[in-house]
């Protein structure tokens, strides 16, 4: 999936850093959206208080941040070799793209 979005290797074995960092960011929202390991499921109110009374609520804006930032690191990597340098395959698939939508090109003279 990684090589076919976001143009990364192909990743050859599990000891991969890329594999080991998808692996703990699974564990990670697993954790988070698994109903009941958290209080303030149960006691809305809790949202409220302070980051820095609540432990669980560090722990998710660290995360939030830390894993944001890996996969908009891997975005902008996409997004600055689009805007440098289109690849043959892609252009080809634009201008497809386009004959299918708008229709062969009339020239006017």
């Amino acid at each position: 999936m990684l090589s076919i979005g976001y143009e990364l290797p192909t990743v050859l074995s599990t000891n991969d850093p890329t594999v080991a960092t998808i692996n703990k960011f699974t564990e990670v929202l697993l954790r988070y959206v698994n109903p009941g390991n958290y209080l303030v499921e149960l006691l809305p109110w809790m949202k409220n208080i302070p980051s820095s009374l609540a432990e669980w609520k560090r722990e998710a804006e660290k995360g939030y941040i830390h894993y944001t930032e890996i996969w908009e690191d891997m975005f902008r990597e996409v997004e600055n070799r689009i805007v440098t340098c289109l690849p043959r395959f892609l252009i080809h698939d634009i201008y497809l793209i386009l004959y299918i939508v708008a229709g062969p090109r009339r020239r006017t003279c």
